[in-house]
């Protein structure tokens, strides 16, 4: 996706600074102690939605096996 922006006629240097290596900052210490020098970067991040998928009959099957099992076990253990 950067490579894309990166081929952008619009893209410029400032641009990349915010998005690649980080804008130099200072950010005031909240426990005190004065300020402390770093980046600043921006990062973008793609989260897909998770679709709820409906069980299926496979599921359903695997389901009742798990617990036909299930009763097995515990009657054969007693």
């Amino acid at each position: 996706m950067l490579d894309a922006i990166y081929q952008n006629s619009d893209y410029n240097k400032d641009f990349k600074e915010w998005i690649g290596e980080g804008v130099p900052c200072r950010v005031l210490r909240e426990t005190g102690g004065g300020w402390q020098k770093g980046k600043v970067r921006v990062r973008i991040e793609f989260v897909p939605d998770v679709p709820d998928t409906p069980k299926s009959d496979l599921d359903e099957l695997r389901e009742r096996i798990n617990q036909e099992v299930g009763k097995l076990d515990s009657s054969t253990s007693k």
